[in-house]
């Protein structure tokens, strides 16, 4: 049975988390929720979500602090000039760099605001029906076993102590036995759904942050140096010009 209501609740949960729009959050901290039209050099057109069918609002770029896309990129504004594009983070001073540990960046990331894309590395619906059956599974097939093995574990001491609390009020029930097993009960019920939710928003938190890794490795950077060289010749030399073509990335 507890199974069965956990499922219904994950059901319930990917429903909420599937239905995403951009946020827009000014620098007084209001958070609109919005259909981003336009962003112009001096404003910032919207729709507000919940009134598709309404009128065009506007808003001054400097009232703007970031913007938080429905794919799960982020545009983050300055005072006086074009938005910095900043891909992993809500805040200016947090950055995503390759090989950071999940319990470093898994805060920089809001999983509302997570779409499917095709060749995310995790599925959070299978993560969130694999945690289901077994708890902890969907973590490990995230590649995050020590998190996967910590609910596991978990689930199985609180699974064990509950079974015996509800043994041991039903051959004696008294008041203090009976308030102990629904307490694990609620408890066991709390730590099989925390398992499920955790999964899915794993998968799609990590989905982000390799999309942002993907993106940096992708930037690619080039220049071009004019020079100067001189050709040494019998009794002379002579001048050469030339460019110097540079490609990184």
């Amino acid at each position: 049975m507890k199974r069965y209501c956990i499922l219904g609740f994950l059901f319930f949960v990917l429903a909420g988390l599937s239905t995403a729009q951009d946020v827009i959050t000014t620098r007084d901290g209001k958070d609109i929720k919005a259909k981003v039209l336009e962003i112009s050099s001096t404003e910032i057109k919207y729709l507000d979500f919940e009134n598709m069918e309404g009128p065009t609002y506007v808003l001054d770029r400097s009232e703007v602090r970031i913007i938080r896309y429905q794919n799960g990129k982020n545009e983050l504004f300055a005072d006086d000039t074009m938005p910095q594009k900043d891909t992993c983070e809500p805040t200016p001073q947090a950055m995503v760099t390759e090989g950071m540990e999940y319990k470093k960046y898994c805060s920089l990331y809001d999983p509302r605001n997570y779409t499917r894309q095709l060749g995310d590395t995790y599925n959070p619906s299978l993560a969130g029906v694999m945690s289901f059956f077994i708890p902890g599974l969907g973590q490990c097939i995230c590649d995050e076993w020590g998190r996967g093995l910590a609910f596991f574990g978990a689930d199985v001491i609180v699974s064990l102590t509950t079974i015996n609390a509800v043994a041991q009020a039903s051959q004696r029930p008294n008041t203090p036995k009976v308030v102990f097993a629904a307490a694990m009960s609620a408890f066991s019920l709390t730590i099989g759904i925390w398992n499920i939710v955790d999964a899915v928003r794993m998968a799609k938190i990590k989905n982000m942050y390799y999309r942002d890794i993907m993106e940096l490795k992708s930037t690619v950077s080039y220049g071009v140096t004019p020079y100067v060289s001189y050709i040494e010749l019998p009794g002379n030399s002579s001048p050469a010009f030339g460019l110097s073509f540079q490609v990184s990335f």
